[in-house]
């Protein structure tokens, strides 16, 4: 968390959990740490994890259970994202876009 964000905590805190489930790193059924248990890790208020969580399932990423907490609902996986985030993660690697290219077109002729 970017604490001298001008972006508030419970939107960052969302922001976050909503792009690992757009990404697919959290999937459906999926259960989400406690309340208590994020607000001990970023120090912070629960009511702050609350309110992202409360955004959360009012945006369909998860459902809340009574009495057994937050999960990850069935949410239409942003394939884009996960492309992107893999690309960046080539290139980290020092893999030059052309090989990349390269490569995905190699596999389609399969």
């Amino acid at each position: 968390m970017e604490f001298l964000s001008n972006k508030p905590i419970y939107i960052q805190l969302k922001d976050y959990y909503a792009s690992l489930i757009k990404s697919g790193v959290l999937k459906k059924g999926d259960e989400m740490p406690s309340v208590r248990d994020l607000a001990l890790e970023y120090r912070i208020n629960p009511n702050t994890v609350q309110r992202s969580f409360a955004i959360l399932v009012e945006e369909g990423y998860l459902t809340s259970i009574p009495k057994k907490g937050y999960f990850v609902a069935e949410v239409n996986v942003d394939k884009s994202v996960i492309i992107e985030s893999a690309i960046n993660d080539l290139l980290s690697k020092g893999i030059e876009e052309k090989e990349i290219i390269d490569y995905i077109k190699g596999r389609k002729n399969k």
